[in-house]
């Protein structure tokens, strides 16, 4: 797979955007089709342990979150 390479400005969450604007289609794609990663999602989704994982993310990398939302977004 090949990304595009482009300049990409903002605050975090805009950036995130912006990048899961460029790849989120063929990255969700590429991911859905991988068995363990199914599995996986299908056990961390929800959980406690996912929750205390990303309570800690925020406290300690609270950009790196914000544009992980925005490429989610």
């Amino acid at each position: 797979m090949t990304l595009p390479s482009n300049s990409i400005s903002g605050n975090p969450y805009d950036i995130g955007v912006a990048l899961g604007r460029q790849t989120g289609g063929t990255l969700a794609a590429l991911l859905e089709s991988v068995a363990r990663y199914r599995e996986l999602k299908n056990a961390w989704l929800g959980s406690t342990r996912m929750a205390a994982l990303e309570s800690a993310a925020r406290s300690a990398y609270p950009q790196h979150v914000r544009t992980i939302e925005g490429m989610a977004d």
